[in-house]
């Protein structure tokens, strides 16, 4: 009994394509998680009377803090924080 060495090179090389492909997957899926995230960015959104604005978010940042930024109206609050 001899084992066939066309056998051998087809099996060889079906080993190396789906060892390809599942890399090729993995890689696929990371690009993929890292685009998402560098299209989104987080934003806060602050209410000042009746006036809301969205500005970029900053460290320490919460809903219900108020924020320093001037007021006619009360003292300005983070109503909200979001990725847009």
């Amino acid at each position: 009994m001899s084992i066939d060495p066309y056998a051998v090179f087809v099996m060889g090389l079906a080993l190396v394509l789906l060892s390809l492909l599942v890399l090729y997957s993995a890689m696929w899926r990371k690009g993929e998680n890292q685009r998402v995230q560098q299209t989104q960015r987080l934003v806060t959104v602050v209410q000042c009377g009746k006036d809301i604005r969205i500005r970029n978010y900053m460290e320490g940042d919460y809903v219900g803090k108020t924020v320093g930024d001037e007021c006619d109206e009360g003292s300005p609050m983070v109503i909200g924080i979001y990725r847009e």
